[in-house]
């Protein structure tokens, strides 16, 4: 008797589990992700395309060496150079792969917290993120970027490439609370290249005004040496004349660069002999042309 009073005692506050805590055991024991699922919340179009801003001006700053050792390997020219656009474009290609392979987000999304993961919530896996990447982003591109659009009308806000590629962008709560840490190395980053780029500005704009001054003192060489052929045939018409044949220096120095200093006369009949002398003007440094019936020749440049 006495041991049947305790059981009873023992089970008084015990009943039975209702039909819906049973059923709802059983749901999350047969799908496990439903639970999750409710808590997810995916990433839209404003705060994607923010971090897309980012990731463009890293992909930026990071082609910066590339398109400095292109400058100069090219002669100075690298407009419309096919192969520096197609080794950007793989840059940029690698950089989301990789990132997102090994941090499930790029630096833009980490800055704003939201990262890429399969359709089930689970980790993308590399083939996933190579189909998205390329397939995915090519075909956006090609039907004029609408495929980034789509993300405000679907109803787990997914690109045209996250449905190729099996992914869904979602918020990532680790992310958010080590952004601190990311702001500084991104801003390290930036600065790195913002400083690297000013370098390859200045270096620029000192190889185009070398390039421009040595254009002006060779266009004064030019206009120095055809001085001879024109006055040996000044001379040669004054020597036929009863006048004093000169060659005015100061009159044939009158075109671009060039100033006159002084005149000569002509030698004797038949010799074709003179001598003086023009300065540049208008050039970084004096040059000045000693003319003779012999030719030019110059100092100081």
């Amino acid at each position: 008797m006495e041991e049947q009073n305790l059981n009873n005692a023992g089970g008084m506050n015990q009943s039975p589990p209702s039909d819906n805590t049973v059923q709802t055991i059983s749901q999350t024991i047969e799908n496990p992700s439903n639970s999750a699922s409710a808590q997810v919340k995916y990433a839209g179009f404003w705060i994607r395309f923010a971090a897309s801003f980012v990731d463009g001006v890293i992909v930026f700053l990071m082609s910066i060496p590339l398109i400095i050792l292109a400058f100069f390997s090219m002669g100075g020219e690298v407009e419309n150079s096919f192969s520096v656009n197609i080794l950007s474009l793989m840059i940029s290609w690698g950089y989301h792969i990789l990132m997102t392979d090994k941090y499930q987000a790029t630096l833009g999304k980490r800055f704003v917290g939201i990262k890429v993961v399969k359709e089930d919530l689970g980790r993308a896996s590399l083939g996933n993120l190579i189909l998205r990447e390329t397939a995915g982003k090519l075909l956006s591109q090609l039907i004029f970027f609408i495929g980034y659009i789509v993300v405000a009308f679907t109803s787990r806000k997914r690109a045209l490439h996250d449905i190729i590629g099996g992914t869904v962008v979602v918020f990532d709560d680790n992310n958010i609370k080590s952004r601190n840490l990311l702001i500084g190395i991104i801003a390290s980053i930036v600065g790195f290249f913002v400083i690297l780029f000013f370098i390859f500005i200045s270096i620029t704009l000192v190889s185009l005004q070398s390039a421009r001054d040595k254009s002006e003192i060779d266009v004064f060489k030019s206009s120095a040496n055809s001085l001879v052929a024109e006055s040996i045939l000044i001379c040669d018409e004054e020597v036929l004349s009863d006048d004093k044949p000169a060659i005015s220096g100061k009159y044939l120095g009158k075109r671009n660069f060039i100033k006159g200093t002084n005149s000569s006369d002509c030698g004797p009949m038949g010799s074709g002999e003179f001598e003086f002398t023009i300065d540049s003007i208008g050039l970084p440094e004096k040059c000045t042309a000693r003319i003779t019936e012999k030719g030019a020749t110059f100092e100081g440049c």
